[in-house]
């Protein structure tokens, strides 16, 4: 049983260490594709648009695409939570959420008040849904550090 524990804790410190490595790649993949959609050689090779060209040639689902082109275009904007990214306070994910709400609300959006939440909240949770949404939330959701262990739903 020990033995099961500490395969366990080997591999969970694994996959944490790998996602971070996953999340600053993703950071770059980022900042490509942004600079990328600038670019007319989409056009030269036939693509409809830049994103059909990153999602073919990436092979990448469009909304996936455009998570990576919005994180990639407003990281500027979102400097403090790229930083979190790079420091391991919040994922990717989270990234991606926020990127995708200061789409939604536009010059009305204000990191600071979202960062708080991405650093207690999973990306799933459905305080950042509802910030992607537009759509005030009823249900407050469970912080990770109080979340059971065996939760059955995607925590990120």
């Amino acid at each position: 049983m020990l033995q099961m524990v500490d395969r366990g804790a080997l591999l969970a410190q694994q996959l944490i260490e790998n996602q971070r490595q996953v999340d600053l790649l993703l950071l770059e993949q980022s900042r490509l594709a942004a600079e990328f959609v600038q670019t007319d050689f989409w056009d030269w090779e036939g693509s409809a648009t830049p994103y059909d060209w990153i999602r073919i040639n990436c092979h990448l689902t469009s909304n996936t695409v455009s998570d990576r082109v919005s994180v990639g275009e407003r990281m500027c904007e979102l400097s403090r939570s790229v930083q979190a990214v790079q420091e391991r306070q919040i994922g990717f994910a989270h990234l991606a959420v926020m990127a995708r709400t200061a789409d939604v609300v536009g010059k009305g959006f204000d990191e600071t008040k979202l960062l708080p939440l991405a650093r207690e909240y999973s990306p799933a949770s459905s305080t950042t849904s509802a910030c992607t949404t537009g759509i005030r939330s009823t249900r407050r959701p469970t912080p990770r550090s109080r979340r059971s262990r065996h939760s059955t739903t995607a925590s990120t």
